[in-house]
């Protein structure tokens, strides 16, 4: 799969972009569909597409279009882990692994802050999800190392549960 996101958002050129991105998409797709290649879109605040509700209104027609599930936005925005994971069953092509606190959009160590990962590795587990978890972090580019393996060990344990 390969992950996009949506670009900046620009209040005055709203329509247009999202006239834009849909013309986009279609190309993109077309192209992709033809060679197997799932695209998934992470939506970000303050991006085009900055929830999950924008995701979907703009992936109605398109088969191969997926989400990149990122845990850090999912928390930011409030909403429902398992809900969101329920409703896009289907269709969640990877998923971007990140803790945070207080609704603030700062990537964090999982464990760091507070999102639920044991609830959230149970529903994609139940939904049968096989695709990646990536972890990004970087917000931690001084000590990467340091947080591989923070990061690793908690996933690790994670996944004994």
């Amino acid at each position: 799969s390969i992950c996009i996101t949506t670009g900046i958002k620009h209040a005055k050129n709203i329509n247009y972009e999202i006239t834009v991105l849909k013309k986009s998409l279609s190309d993109i797709l077309e192209f992709a569909e033809v060679h197997d290649i799932k695209i998934a879109i992470e939506y970000e605040p303050g991006l085009l597409i900055e929830s999950s509700n924008e995701f979907l209104e703009v992936s109605r027609n398109f088969k191969n279009l997926g989400l990149n599930l990122d845990t850090c936005h999912v928390a930011v925005l409030n909403e429902n882990f398992v809900e969101l994971i329920q409703k896009f069953k289907d269709r969640i092509f990877h998923t971007h692994i990140s803790d945070c606190k207080d609704s603030v959009h700062y990537h964090l160590i999982p464990g760091h802050g507070e999102i639920d990962f044991c609830e959230i590795h149970s529903n994609l587990k139940k939904i049968n999800y096989n695709g990646f978890l990536t972890a990004e972090l970087y917000t931690y580019a001084h000590k990467p190392e340091e947080a591989l393996s923070e990061t690793f060990n908690f996933l690790k344990n994670l996944n004994s549960n």
